[in-house]
């Protein structure tokens, strides 16, 4: 596979999809029976993504609850300022967001009230492309 390196390339070849469900990111050890949907460790913290409805039966604390877009592009390391690029217009328009970047998807998590406008300005963005 070709990885592109070009952002509005990226862009306009994005397709984000919104996960079912409501997601959220807690920290610290949770308990062993619930279904972790991924993770993050930065300077030794690790942040566990969880399902909303997981976290509240256990009873867990977090600082938001967000819908999960995954935006599949297929990028090379070498695409430089995509995420940024993503995050600033996503912030122009007042969303905050968590970026999980993968290998060959970025994952946004975003207010789950704002879903609409973030695929909206993802629009915006892509020039149109296939963010319907």
């Amino acid at each position: 596979m070709t990885l592109e390196t070009q952002v509005p390339a990226l862009l306009f070849g994005a397709k984000p999809e919104v996960r079912d469900g409501v997601f959220v990111l807690v920290g610290g050890e949770i308990p062993t029976q619930l279904r972790q949907l991924g993770s993050v460790t930065t300077n030794g913290v690790r942040a566990i993504i969880l399902s909303k409805v997981q976290a509240d039966s256990a009873g867990l604390r977090y600082p938001f609850a967000a819908s999960w877009i995954t935006v599949r592009i297929h990028s090379s390391v070498k695409a430089q300022r995509l995420t940024d690029t993503v995050v600033s217009a996503l912030d122009s328009a007042g969303i905050r967001c968590v970026v999980v970047a993968g290998y060959a998807h970025n994952h946004l998590f975003v207010p789950e009230n704002r879903t609409l406008e973030a695929l909206a300005v993802l629009t915006a963005i892509s020039g149109g492309g296939a963010f319907i």
